[in-house]
């Protein structure tokens, strides 16, 4: 199976490498990037690892950790989707709920 970014999560990615560039410099912003496409390869071929937060959604999102990122995907369609990319100390529930999920 494989997988597919979503338009924020598009955004996301792009956000995230430019930051850790301005932070870290390129080099640690790249190492962050392929960390994180590692980490969609294997959501991909293993659709419905990691967890489901009914606490903040109904949505039929997982949640999977890529430290220090929450990648959020949807394994109800072919291929997965990445629905978004969310630093761990964000606010989880709030971030969410901005984004619309069940269309993409």
């Amino acid at each position: 199976m494989s997988f597919r970014l979503a338009h924020d999560a598009l955004d996301d990615l792009e956000a995230i490498c430019f930051n850790e560039a301005e932070r870290s410099g390129w080099d640690h912003s790249m190492d962050i990037e392929a960390q994180l496409w590692e980490a969609f390869a294997t959501l991909g071929k293993n659709p419905g690892i990691g967890h489901r937060r009914s606490d903040i959604t109904s949505a039929a999102l997982y949640f999977f950790f890529s430290n220090p990122y929450m990648i959020v995907y949807r394994s109800d369609l072919t291929p997965i989707a990445i629905t978004s990319i969310i630093h761990g100390s964000r606010d989880l529930e709030a971030m969410l709920a901005e984004r619309p999920t069940s269309h993409i």
